[in-house]
């Protein structure tokens, strides 16, 4: 692709990084970061050109969403969702704040190119939004919940499938075609994963380490992004590194929170236990199209391989194991743990105070594996249209939704980059590129859908059952009984009635 070039263009690339600074509060084949060479660039002279690799900040400025720009009259645009999520879609003002304000800039954009009045507010929780679409009440043009109450609304069939959407181009960078893939079914995709929800990075899980403390015991960071990009980064190589960080920081003889470890985790589904699965490439479901059939997975050779490792990994030295993990930050942001599992949320909160940290992919399972996988906190917010929008409206719709989701992949993402990268995104490019293998791994599968529901409990088992002992075969002897109740009922949930 040969870009024009010109200095308007390279001045607003360079106003753009000089902005992206700390703030506040897809299953693809291969995730690995490409980089695209740049064309003949005029830099002061008509000969001189510029043969420098594009900055992934820079790519992401070419991208337009080819949009007219549609006149609607001042037409509200209307976006539900739960109380402590309004932030993704709505800021009431400009703050100081780069994440804010990114926002807040995204939504003017998008209502002065199309003469809308873009607004989010809360209607109650997922129970009540449902009642109100039962009712035929008509209050929102775009609705969002967390990934596992999703199930409750496809299971009642009160919403439009995606695929109907007039303009929505699903195969666009800004919507995450993994996640959306696994979760069509009969051709039907009810919740739309999309940019446009600054969750679908923030609530991503990924790897912190502390340098300082990992440099302590002989390692340094540029080892491990060495280890990201040469594809070694895997658990074993996590297990080697982390297994004997250990010292008696208190000289008590005892293990105790006030010692230094390699890793510390909360017994059960919590802070990213549930993430390694994914981590490891496993999927729980497939859907194949041609008999219309949903097979699970559960106690596969890798699954069953790894939590073997992993349960004889959480006796190492290096690992503390607490019952409950409200601390692990604390503990991290002191010093005391060289690794932990934390969504990016985290970068915008207690992070802040921490004056050096890295962030990488979770381990692969093996290096054999092709690509760097995670997934997201079911608190994320996935689309969705009830069907009491009127049908007149869905072009509407479909024009602000493409139109939110090209600028957050463009900005706001960005901004949110950065901050979490404490500056290092726009000037450092291996740094830069964790954040890319982070974002292009990023998978949800369709049972988390129903994690509150149908699929209770088939996503969070590995590691609950570190916790309460259960191997891998009796967890899935359970489940499978179940599948003879639930299938049925989800095959149901994705047939037009």
């Amino acid at each position: 692709m040969k870009f024009k070039s010109s200095i308007a263009w390279m001045l607003t690339v360079l106003t753009l990084a000089s902005t992206l600074i700390a703030c506040g509060s897809k299953d693809n084949n291969e995730n690995t970061p490409t980089d695209t060479k740049g064309s003949e660039t005029v830099l002061g002279t008509e000969t001189e050109t510029d043969t420098r690799e594009l900055t992934d900040l820079e790519k992401r400025q070419l991208v337009t969403d080819g949009l007219e720009d549609v006149d609607f009259n001042k037409a509200e645009f209307r976006i539900v969702t739960g109380e402590e999520e309004i932030w993704q879609f709505y800021v009431e003002s400009e703050t100081g704040d780069p994440c804010n304000d990114a926002i807040w800039k995204r939504n003017g954009k998008i209502e002065d190119r199309f003469n809308v009045i873009i607004n989010s507010f809360s209607v109650g929780r997922s129970a009540e939004i449902l009642e109100k679409i039962l009712q035929g009440e008509n209050f929102c043009e775009l609705m969002t919940y967390g990934i596992d109450r999703m199930g409750y609304f496809i299971e009642n069939h009160v919403l439009y499938d995606w695929n109907d959407i007039p303009v929505i181009k699903l195969d666009s960078p800004w919507y995450n075609q993994a996640t959306n893939e696994s979760c069509t079914i009969n051709d039907h995709l009810y919740t739309l994963a999309t940019d446009m929800a600054i969750s679908s990075l923030t609530y991503t899980y990924a790897m912190f380490f502390n340098p300082t403390l990992l440099a302590n015991y002989g390692f340094n960071a540029e080892d491990l992004y060495d280890y990201v990009v040469d594809g070694t980064w895997t658990f074993d190589k996590f297990i080697t590194i982390s297994k004997d960080i250990y010292a008696d920081q208190n000289l008590n003889n005892e293990r105790d929170e006030e010692d230094i470890f390699g890793f510390m985790h909360e017994e059960g589904a919590w802070h990213g236990m549930d993430a390694w699965p994914f981590a490891f490439g496993h999927e729980y479901s497939s859907y194949d199209v041609n008999s219309g059939e949903l097979s699970i997975f559960y106690a596969t050779d890798t699954m069953v391989t790894a939590d073997a490792k992993m349960r004889e990994y959480l006796q190492s030295a290096g690992v503390f194991t607490r019952s409950w993990a409200d601390d692990e930050l604390e503990f991290f942001v002191n010093g005391s743990v060289a690794f932990v599992i934390r969504t990016l949320n985290d970068c915008f909160g207690d992070l802040r105070v921490m004056e050096d940290y890295g962030v990488i992919p979770i381990p692969k399972f093996n290096e054999a594996q092709e690509s760097y996988y995670t997934t997201i906190n079911r608190e994320h917010n996935m689309m969705t249209i009830p069907y009491t929008v009127q049908e007149d409206s869905l072009e509407f719709i479909g024009t602000i939704v493409e139109a939110l989701s090209c600028e957050s992949y463009r900005s706001v993402f960005p901004t949110y980059f950065d901050s979490a990268l404490k500056g290092r995104y726009a000037k450092v490019p291996q740094v830069a590129k964790m954040m890319d293998y982070i974002e292009q791994g990023r998978k949800i599968d369709v049972i988390q859908l129903f994690g509150e529901s149908l699929f209770d409990g088939f996503d969070t088992g590995f590691a609950n059952g570190l916790s309460d002992k259960s191997n891998l075969a009796t967890q899935w002897a359970m489940m499978e009984r179940r599948l003879k109740v639930i299938l049925p009922k989800f095959y149901d949930a994705f047939t037009e009635q």
